[in-house]
């Protein structure tokens, strides 16, 4: 929790300008900039209509799904916010947390449950059928949102600043983020093992 109290926070933040920036870039969708990355991916390689079908059939599947188990999960834990965390942290009566009535997040605070996260389960997911189907990590593309362009080498890299954005934008615990990730590779690898299989039984892009 200290670190969120101090780097999320809206004002008297360690949080630097680039950290900022990412916060409010990764307020958008995460399927856009991931299609994106799928795209120059495709372009790069010089993948069939074939391919690229099942890779776009399969990316968004996943991504639909990460969504449906994240929802799922979030009413099941039910675990509270950093603001209401860090405003309340005096009633868990643990001495090592202090309460701060007063504190706010950079982002405002979405309306549902902390755990999983969203974007988090949705990055990992997609990451993970990106890696699978292209038979390794590359790509290089670039995507504006918010007015901002950022640039990106590695599907991984797109997946790592997701779980770091929400933390920086005072909205998710970085243990939500990582165990959020965490489920969204779970459910790509199952995807990419069980969804759409090819004849050869191997991903498509990486034969």
């Amino acid at each position: 929790m200290r670190e969120i109290q101090s780097v999320g926070a809206h004002r008297h933040t360690s949080r630097t300008a680039e950290q900022t920036e990412v916060a409010i870039y990764w307020t958008g969708w995460t399927h856009m900039p991931f299609n994106a990355a799928a795209r120059a991916a495709a372009t790069t390689r010089g993948t069939s209509l074939m391919d690229n079908a099942r890779l776009f059939a399969l990316l968004n599947m996943v991504g639909a799904d990460s969504q449906i188990a994240c929802w799922y999960w979030k009413y099941q834990f039910n675990f509270w916010r950093p603001v209401t965390a860090i405003r309340a942290a005096d009633s868990t009566k643990n001495a090592a947390l202090k309460s701060d009535p007063t504190w706010e997040p950079l982002l405002d605070t979405p309306a549902h449950p902390d755990y999983p996260s969203g974007h988090a389960t949705y990055g990992g997911a997609a990451a993970e059928v990106l890696k699978a189907v292209f038979g390794d990590d590359r790509v290089d593309v670039s995507f504006v949102s918010t007015g901002v362009t950022r640039t990106y080498t590695s599907f991984s890299q797109i997946d790592r600043e997701i779980i770091d954005a929400r933390v920086w934008g005072g909205i998710h615990f970085r243990q939500t983020d990582e165990d959020s990730s965490a489920l969204g590779h779970q459910i790509g690898d199952y995807a990419v093992k069980t969804w759409l299989r090819t004849a050869s039984g191997a991903p498509a892009a990486a034969r």
